[in-house]
């Protein structure tokens, strides 16, 4: 970190420690950790059990992450390529660390804990030219845990290149898919994705199960990654990586690559200036007001309120009408499913028989079926974010206009703060980035950003930290992830064993008795995907909740935070001192990035 940043870091602490921001403080010295290292921070994504940790194991020489046949990483795990002792660590969202054994450690990467930010390691590789990687192992996509695609929102943005790992046997399915449509929409455009075909055999050059995955990647990713293929092990041996982790950190650690993760970052840091200085102008400008002008303070307070409540029972309201209406479209796609799977039964007696129509059923028109399923739901919940997001917007709007409408007829320090105050507000229902970077980056959900949904939310929030905006279709590809996660699981209620034994050879027999099981097979499925949408409606509702609170909660406090009339002076030139110190500061570290640049 250089002397400017340094100064810069430590100014910003001291003031969010003078004016009581304990966990804004927190978040800054999570930054301050990514300041000290700016380079080579890699993610390891892929589906479960696709041989991550193995892949990472293997550039150490030794099992130093728990690896196996099922899921063994429930959070990110962040591996650090140090020279030393190797030590493990749990990071906990509040900003505390835990030193644990190897162990505890072990045990820890397979709970899932909502108290965790992430775990470490910190460990020394073989080849000195690895020092200073840092890898994010990733839980698997389509694994146990349910916060999947929050823990990938929340990391991806961050990292500087991405290793995608593919098994050879397993091939490119319909869940790489998906993870790849996260990693387009997520990772900055010029990060390098890395595909890693596991376990692959000795082949040919021509392999056309390589080139199956290879071909699917791009299409799904638009753009060719890197391919690079790493063989089998027997266990406990490790596969050969060497070459393959050189060639990543060679990747990232690019000169110019070098400089774009330090601009992102820098940003980062005076969009933090950005916030502070904010604060310390509100806190002033309530100060100044005279006893006349407390009805200013009050109105202001009421607004907002106001703004906030309604913004709450526009949420309920959205509950309400997502569970009423959803009933119903779930009961339509149920009936519609079985209606085109009984045609096909009708019409198969022709030329197939039961065996043959079950599979057909089975592996081709029940899973057509449910993915046209999962995308009118997946449209009818985006329409109704939509509705709620306009809602939301009215009403925040309606508030800025009433807290700036009388300016002209209050003081000089009211019409100040009232400006102030609804600029504030009008920054944060667009998506502020700065509040959604510092919700962010200490690992808290629902960022404030207009109470989109879950995934929606997270993503603006990602996106905004780095001046970089998502519009409507990374929404719907990261929200078509997170849902197909959770109405796939549903998947194995369509999957419904016919005994072929119990049919006789007569065609309108078997057909009947079939289309029976097709019809106690869709009311199951109806039942089991009605129950796995209150879940999701749960997470949204939350997530909406928590995001209204971050765009209104301090801003409340603010205008009611009272002091006594002597007091004053004393309280606004110890904050004018603090934002004189805080603007040298920051034109210090201004001038050291021009002059370095």
């Amino acid at each position: 970190m250089s002397p400017g940043v340094h100064e810069a870091v430590d100014g910003l602490a001291e003031v969010f420690r003078s004016l009581g921001e304990s966990e804004k403080e927190a978040n800054l010295f999570l930054l301050a950790e990514r300041l000290r290292e700016p380079r080579a921070f890699v993610a390891v994504v892929g589906e479960t059990s696709s041989g991550k940790s193995t892949l990472i194991n293997s550039l150490f020489g030794r099992a130093l992450l728990p690896a196996g046949v099922g899921p063994t990483t429930s959070t990110v795990v962040h591996v650090s390529c140090s020279a030393g002792k190797t030590r493990f660590a749990a990071l906990h969202r509040n900003g505390t660390r835990e030193n644990l054994d190897q162990d505890a450690f072990r045990e820890r990467t397979e709970l899932v804990d909502d108290r965790l930010r992430r775990l470490e390691v910190v460990a020394e590789p073989p080849n000195t030219q690895l020092l200073g990687l840092q890898i994010f192992d990733t839980p698997g996509f389509n694994s146990v845990v349910e916060a999947h695609d929050e823990i990938m929102g929340r990391f991806l943005p961050e990292c500087d290149a991405v290793v995608l790992v593919a098994g050879y046997r397993t091939g490119f399915g319909q869940a790489d898919q998906d993870l790849v449509q996260l990693l387009r929409n997520c990772i900055p455009p010029d990060a390098p994705v890395v595909l890693v075909i596991n376990r692959a055999p000795t082949i040919e050059a021509e392999d056309r199960r390589v080139a199956e995955i290879v071909r699917n990647a791009a299409d799904t990713l638009r753009r060719d990654p890197i391919v690079r293929l790493v063989g089998s092990a027997p266990a406990p041996e490790l596969p050969e990586t060497g070459a393959l982790w050189e060639e990543v950190v060679h990747m990232v650690a690019a000169s110019a690559r070098v400089e774009v993760v330090k601009r992102r970052l820098n940003q980062a840091l005076l969009q933090l200036f950005d916030y502070v200085e904010g604060v310390i102008d509100r806190r002033i400008g309530v100060l100044k007001l005279g006893l006349a002008d407390e009805q200013t303070r009050t109105a202001n307070i009421a607004a907002l309120i106001e703004a906030r409540d309604r913004s709450l029972e526009a949420v309920v309201r959205l509950g309400e009408r997502l569970r009423s209406r959803s009933a119903g479209l779930i009961r339509r796609l149920a009936s519609e499913t079985e209606a085109s799977a009984g045609r096909e039964v009708d019409a198969s007696g022709k030329w197939l028989g039961a065996e043959d129509c079950v599979s057909w059923l089975e592996n081709h028109i029940l899973p057509f079926e449910q993915r046209r399923a999962g995308e009118r739901i997946e449209a009818f919940i985006d329409d109704e974010l939509q509705v709620l997001d306009r809602e939301i917007d009215g009403i925040g709007n309606t508030a800025v206009a009433r807290i700036e409408r009388s300016v002209d007829l209050r003081s000089a320090a009211a019409a100040e703060l009232s400006l102030k105050l609804g600029q504030t507000l009008t920054r944060r229902l667009a998506g502020d980035a700065t509040h959604a970077f510092l919700r962010r980056i200490g690992g808290v959900g629902g960022q404030a950003a207009g109470a989109g949904n879950l995934v929606k939310m997270l993503v603006k929030g990602a996106g905004g930290v780095f001046g970089k905006r998502f519009g409507r279709e990374v929404y719907a590809g990261i929200g078509r992830a997170f849902n197909k996660q959770n109405v796939g699981r549903a998947h194995v209620v369509l999957q419904f064993a016919v005994e072929i034994s119990k049919f006789v050879y007569d065609a309108k027999t078997w057909q009947t008795k079939l289309k029976g099981r097709l019809h106690q097979a869709m009311q199951a499925w109806e039942n089991k995907v009605s129950a796995l949408l209150d879940e999701v409606f749960f997470d949204i509702l939350e997530a909406n909740v928590d995001g209204i609170h971050a765009i209104y909660d301090d801003l409340i406090r603010e205008q009611g935070n009272r002091i006594c009339e002597d007091a004053r002076p004393a309280e606004i030139s110890r904050l004018d001192r603090m934002r004189s110190d805080l603007r040298r500061v920051r034109l210090e570290f201004e001038s050291e990035r021009k002059d370095v640049a």
